[in-house]
């Protein structure tokens, strides 16, 4: 059985898995299908905190 502990969108998902040994700032870029997210993390001492988390529905066309 899975039990949800938390749910976490895609750019905080690749941070965690990018930085599970590091230490600073992280900004990271997510251009998905029909979504564009960004996430700022602080990592201190292999504590992820998220500073602060955007995205916006896009029209991949009109960026091309």
């Amino acid at each position: 059985m899975l039990v949800e502990q938390r749910i976490i969108n895609e750019p905080t998902a690749a941070a965690l898995s990018y930085g599970m040994n590091k230490e600073g700032f992280i900004v990271v870029f997510v251009l998905g299908v029909r979504t564009f997210d960004v996430s700022n993390l602080e990592i201190p001492n292999g504590v992820f905190e998220v500073k602060a988390t955007n995205g916006e529905a896009i029209d991949r066309v009109e960026l091309f």
